[in-house]
């Protein structure tokens, strides 16, 4: 879980600075100072009403803006202009207010001696912890240029993707809250008129017709009740997401939704391989790139295969034997990145594989509709059978009566 924590530290140009930074624990937040070759002063947790406003009130900055900034900072940088310089030709760029106001903070953090990864990790509603983590490699390994573009692409390959998905869910939702829509309707005002004739009938009702408005009744009387267990299974749910055992197990189980769970798994396995390649071909090894990719996604069965990778890798194993045994990494990355291996070309393979995974989602995608589409028909038709059979035949019935 990540904290907020102040610090006061001596930076390496000896000036006294003080500030806010994120980390898991007071451990992470020191090393994370040191690292920048701080002489820690001091630091501490921010209180918690302070932590809890700033993450209710700040403007959540939309995605675009921090795509343009990339894409905008990088076409500076490769240009030869300085990296302070690029950030305050930004400022006047800039239209997003709120993004404005965090640039003009990092530009001071930066003034002070802080490195731009750093300043970045100040701010982690608006940067996530992997955009700091790439920056920081493109720090290290003098290659930020880079590591700019890349994280461009990487970004605007996932908005796209996103795009993609939501057009492909728009019209299956817009049926699916069409037919729940109706289904509260029958049960809240066309179901409860049915039953008042049947009682004035004074007939015995068949089983089905007995449990349509059991039903009806229920939901009409426990409106409130149904509120509060739906807002329970919410809340649990979200408290299981926070304990290790179980929300191992949701990570799970997500993974394994029927078509949903496919595209999830293949869009992890591609954003494993495009980062990847993107680290290792800036130079950086397996090991440590393992380790920088471990914190790219909050998916539990994610981050145990790249533990696991990691684990298996310090004994000197390669990738390619290492990934066997994992559960998304087997398979098809398992032997492209033993052939890659091999071949002393790694980034380029696992480059690819990104490629052949992400036509493989596309294709689910412009073809979801057929996947799902007999589960709506089947469903939505048992349901009007049911309801018909239910309503119509104590109808039939009382026809009956009056013609005899």
């Amino acid at each position: 879980m990540t904290k907020h924590f102040y610090y006061k530290v001596i930076n390496k140009k000896h000036q006294t600075v003080s500030g806010h930074i994120t980390a898991s624990s007071l451990a992470e937040a020191k090393s994370k100072l040191i690292n920048d070759k701080n002489t820690i002063l001091e630091v501490k947790p921010k209180l918690f009403y302070m932590s809890f406003s700033s993450h209710i009130f700040t403007k959540k900055i939309p995605p675009e803006e921090i795509i343009s900034f990339t894409r905008q900072l990088h076409t500076l940088f490769i240009a030869g202009i300085p990296l302070l310089e690029c950030l305050k030709l930004l400022l006047s760029l800039i239209k997003d207010k709120s993004l404005r106001k965090i640039l003009e903070q990092i530009i001071i953090s930066l003034k002070k001696g802080s490195s731009l990864s750093t300043s970045l990790s100040n701010y982690p509603q608006t940067f996530s912890k992997e955009y700091v983590t790439l920056i920081k490699a493109g720090e290290t390994s003098s290659s930020l240029g880079d590591i700019l573009a890349d994280l461009y692409q990487l970004m605007h390959w996932e908005k796209q993707l996103k795009q993609k998905i939501w057009n492909s869910l728009r019209y299956p939702l817009i049926v699916i809250s069409a037919a729940m829509l109706a289904i509260i309707a029958m049960f809240n005002f066309v179901i409860p008129k049915f039953a008042k004739m049947f009682a004035n009938a004074k007939q015995e009702l068949p089983t089905p017709t007995k449990i349509i408005l059991a039903l009806s009744n229920f939901f009409t009387n426990n409106r409130i009740l149904i509120v509060i267990i739906i807002l329970t299974i919410i809340v649990t749910i979200f408290i299981l997401n926070k304990i290790p055992k179980t929300k191992k197990l949701l990570s799970l189980l997500m993974l394994n939704i029927p078509v949903f769970g496919k595209i999830y798994q293949k869009y992890l396995i591609t954003r494993f391989c495009k980062v990847f390649a993107i680290l290792y071909q800036r130079g950086i090894a397996v090991l440590p790139t393992l380790q920088i990719l471990k914190n790219t996604s909050k998916n539990t069965t994610y981050q145990f295969d790249l533990e696991y990778l990691i684990s298996q890798i310090q004994t000197g194993q390669s990738l390619g034997q290492a990934t066997q045994h994992t559960f998304l990494f087997k398979g098809t990355v398992s032997h492209m990145a033993e052939l890659g291996t091999k071949t002393s070309k790694l980034g380029i393979m696992l480059e690819k594989i990104s490629e052949l995974y992400t036509e493989d989602i596309n294709y689910i995608l412009e073809n979801i509709f057929a996947y799902i589409e007999p589960l709506f028909i089947i469903i939505i038709g048992a349901f009007i059978v049911i309801l018909a059979f239910g309503l119509l035949m104590p109808i039939w019935n009382m026809a009956q009566v009056i013609m005899n």
